[in-house]
């Protein structure tokens, strides 16, 4: 038998084997495989939970923050209030002045403010948690901002309506709008959802607050 007889048939033995070795390496790197990416999903449940978890203590957390969800819908129906009559308040004055309409603006004119008095109660200032009753007065400052120089649209003096005012009202307004519009987000950043279904609507009728002062770029409650 020649060498070269005898070398193939050592070597084939030698090559199944080798290919076999081979053979369960590959399945020990897949089996190797298959157990990180069990680990990897077992990971991310773990950290899915462990955010699940956070998010549900601060959630926990700003909810025991709060003394009652009264105040926190109390003032939000108090800025949404205040935000629908300014955004009415645009309407009718737009309406006014683009139809030259006297009675609609003279109307609009005596449903501005001469003073803040009845926007927010003293009792209410001081047993709204503290953050909270520092954006319930900033509401009413915007409100009041836009609503103070409403009376100007009719001129008491010559008893007639001002319609070269109407654009300048229009801006404040939408000023103030916007304030409010900041305020509200900024409760909705603070209080989870879950914590304030909060009823949207009107106050009941008869519902009166009243006294604050409001001196140039502060709110004191008296």
């Amino acid at each position: 038998m020649k060498l070269v007889e005898i070398m193939t048939i050592v070597a084939l033995p030698v090559s199944v084997i080798a290919l076999a070795v081979v053979s369960y390496q590959t399945y020990l790197t897949r089996k190797a495989l298959d157990l990180a990416r069990d680990s990897l999903n077992a990971a991310k449940k773990v950290m899915d939970s462990a955010t699940k978890s956070t998010e549900l203590a601060i959630r926990t957390m700003q909810i025991e923050m709060l003394p009652s969800a009264y105040w926190v819908i109390q003032v939000q129906i108090a800025l949404e209030q205040w935000l629908k009559d300014l955004e009415s308040a645009i309407e009718i004055a737009s309406v006014a002045e683009r139809q030259r309409d006297s009675y609609k603006l003279h109307a609009l004119a005596r449903a501005g403010l001469e003073t803040p008095k009845g926007l927010v109660r003293q009792f209410d200032a001081e047993h709204t948690p503290k953050w909270l009753s520092t954006i319930w007065l900033a509401g009413a400052q915007y409100y009041y901002d836009a609503k103070a120089p409403q009376a100007n649209l009719w001129r008491k003096a010559d008893d007639e309506s001002w319609f070269e005012f109407v654009p300048d009202f229009i801006i404040r307004c939408k000023g103030s709008i916007v304030g409010i519009q900041h305020l509200l987000q900024m409760i909705n950043d603070v209080v989870p959802a879950v914590s304030c279904p909060c009823v949207r609507g009107n106050l009941p009728s008869g519902f009166r607050v009243k006294i604050l002062k409001i001196t140039s770029f502060s709110v004191v409650a008296l």
